[in-house]
């Protein structure tokens, strides 16, 4: 099984940022508390998908 089956993290850090300011910290920041706008957008996204889905079926 590959590391990233295995990781706990949704993402690769590559050491570009600190892990702490990934796990913990980025999280508190403003723009993180986004949850209601991230899903009335994917609510739009899925309701389009089912009036267009014909359209992209294969």
């Amino acid at each position: 099984m590959s590391q990233a089956t295995c990781s706990e993290r949704f993402y690769t850090n590559s050491n570009l940022f600190s892990g702490h300011y990934l796990d913990d910290r980025v999280q508190q920041r403003d723009e993180w508390d986004c949850d209601d706008e991230a899903r009335a957008v994917f609510e739009e996204l899925q309701a389009l998908y089912r009036d267009e889905r014909e359209l992209v079926a294969g």
